[in-house]
């Protein structure tokens, strides 16, 4: 059977190695029309999104070449302009956008820039497609890549992502690398996007350990020690989230009472499947804990504590009955017996026996 023979359109047989032998004459004429022609982005740019998003290879050369070919003309500075043209004229960055961006540089995200157009790319990556597919979502006006494997050594991979070129990731370079080494900005705002991200980028949450114990860590290796506690510890605390020790290699540890009340600030769920299991927590200790109780009852402690062993107030325990926890019902209750004085908030007081 002989081979078939592809021509373009003035009838000369094509070069097998040719972009329009390997890709189709008529999706690279679609395609260059859309991104070239009619989204004005440059053919450097052209280039980078068909290899991104369509896994068309060709250099910013022969989208010239085509362009060309298919009449498509443009002048030689929109042509060879590195930058994205339609975005650098507008900026897109506002805080909630600001927000995301923070919080995945915060974690595996990089920002990689271009010094002489003054643009930067954010790129990010994941072992999990899905986890690297909502981001992608949450930067689309970015043009985002869709989320390409790498394999990796030792048969890790990873699933990473690029934004294309925007001069909104140069202005977010200078605030997080200002002297080219990637620092936390003092101003970085704990919100629930921000930690959320970073949470699931590079947080861990243990699986139940001895004696019920559970640990909560962000993982922050590049940042010195002396940066988190000049301004992560402060920013947790501001969001009533408390710090139990910061390891030798940089490891924020959230105190154990803290972490239920940190995962419900991040929403209390994932957004993703592939990391449920990183708000996977017991029931119990999404009640509220007796020395957190008497606080918000405006009680002593050790009256709470003593009505607790005597049986007086409804209460739940953990799993071998080391810690008293109150359910919001039981909260309820326990206030209204507080305000009828059946039970005396004050010392010194007899509570009132019902007949």
């Amino acid at each position: 059977m002989s081979e078939k023979i592809l021509r373009s359109e003035s009838g000369r047989k094509l070069r097998k190695d040719s972009a329009e032998y390997k890709f189709g004459i008529d999706k690279l004429n679609n395609l260059i029309s859309e991104y070239y022609l009619q989204g004005k982005l440059s053919a450097e740019e052209t280039s980078i999104v068909l290899k991104e998003k369509h896994g068309i290879d060709i250099s910013n050369d022969i989208v010239l070449r085509l362009a060309q070919k298919f009449n498509y003309k443009r002048t030689h500075a929109e042509a060879l302009s590195l930058s994205m043209l339609t975005m650098k004229q507008d900026r897109l960055i506002d805080d909630s956008i600001k927000n995301i961006i923070d919080g995945l540089n915060f974690g595996d995200g990089c920002i990689v820039i271009n010094k002489n157009t003054r643009v930067g790319r954010l790129q990010f990556g994941s072992m999990h497609e899905e986890f690297s597919k909502y981001c992608s979502n949450l930067l689309s006006m970015y043009m985002c890549s869709e989320p390409h494997y790498n394999s990796g050594t030792k048969g890790v991979g990873m699933w990473s992502v690029k934004t294309l070129y925007h001069r909104d990731f140069y202005e977010m370079y200078l605030r997080w690398s200002p002297n080219g080494i990637k620092q936390i900005p003092a101003d970085i705002d704990f919100n629930p996007t921000t930690i959320l991200l970073w949470y699931l980028g590079d947080g861990c949450l243990s699986s139940p350990i001895k004696g019920n114990a559970r640990y909560m860590y962000f993982a922050t290796n590049c940042f010195s020690k002396e940066s988190l506690e000049r301004i992560v510890v402060p920013k947790f605390s501001e969001i009533g989230i408390k710090i139990s020790r910061i390891t030798e290699d940089s490891r924020v540890f959230i105190a154990t009472d803290s972490i239920n009340d940190l995962l419900q600030y991040m929403g209390g769920k994932s957004p993703v499947s592939c990391f449920d299991y990183k708000f996977d927590i017991e029931e119990w200790r999404t009640f509220i804990p007796m020395h957190r109780a008497a606080i918000d009852l405006k009680i002593d402690y050790a009256r709470l504590a003593n009505w607790v062993k005597q049986g007086l107030v409804e209460h739940n325990r953990s799993p071998g009955g080391k810690k008293v926890v109150f359910t919001p019902e039981q909260m309820d209750k326990l206030s209204k017996r507080l305000d009828s004085g059946e039970l005396p908030r004050e010392k010194g007081k007899k509570r009132k026996i019902n007949c």
